[in-house]
């Protein structure tokens, strides 16, 4: 007689954590909050079948979630790859994985915050190239803060602030009008006015239809120039 595998209670056949995982990212494509039962009622199940896969909740999902779009970021060196370039990759992979699902950006924020661990590669890949760079072993553990720092602000900057309307109409009302922001009062703002509208509106843009390098690459070169002074490498 053969044995079977035993169901938790509530729980559905064949439901994966990949399934819910996937159903996340859909569903993150048309709101930015979700609910267990909103999960569930998506993968037409009842709340208990998805806490029987993750039983830490709605957090615990959307830790996995981070976790799976981050796996495939951290790629092998290649021979003789240099540390820069490789962290300029590293940039790019980063942004690229958030791209189809920018709303994701922000929990990915406070995620890798919180654990730099979600993907253990992509610190171990970091320190390698830290360590090309020629960082002493008493200073990785301080330089990886600042790269995981700047792929932190990263995503905050391109992706969290996704089709906010606030920044662009603050700076839409600047003028010197007494019943709105003052130029007067914000003089290096009011100077630059058309050039901070055009960089939100053409950020968002990009992020809504091109995937690429060019954003990425400047968050990269200023973290390697960072890298560079700090700890005197050449």
């Amino acid at each position: 007689m053969s044995k079977h595998t035993k169901r938790k209670p509530g729980e559905k056949a064949g439901l994966t954590d990949a399934q819910i995982i996937s159903q996340v990212l859909a569903l993150l494509k048309q709101k930015p909050e979700l609910s267990m039962t909103e999960i569930a009622g998506a993968l037409e199940v009842f709340p208990t079948a998805v806490y029987a896969r993750f039983s830490g909740g709605l957090n615990e999902i959307l830790t996995e979630m981070v976790r799976t779009l981050l796996a495939n970021v951290a790629r092998p060196f290649k021979p003789n790859e240099s540390w820069e370039a490789y962290l300029q990759d590293l940039f790019c992979a980063v942004y690229n994985a958030f791209h189809k699902h920018p709303r994701a950006a922000r929990f990915a924020v406070s995620g890798i915050a919180a654990d730099y661990y979600l993907n253990p590669l992509l610190v171990e890949r970091i320190l390698f190239a830290l360590s090309l760079a020629g960082v002493s072993k008493g200073e990785q553990a301080d330089a990886l803060d600042l790269v995981m720092g700047a792929l932190i602000s990263m995503l905050a900057i391109e992706y969290t602030g996704l089709r906010s309307a606030s920044p662009l109409k603050w700076l839409q009302d600047l003028s010197g009008a007494s019943d709105g922001p003052s130029i007067g009062e914000y003089p290096q703002i009011g100077a630059l006015k058309d050039k901070l509208i055009f960089a939100i509106q053409l950020r968002n843009t990009q992020v809504r239809f091109k995937p690429g390098n060019v954003r990425p690459q400047r968050f990269a070169d200023c973290l390697i120039a960072g890298l560079k002074a700090k700890y005197a490498i050449k």
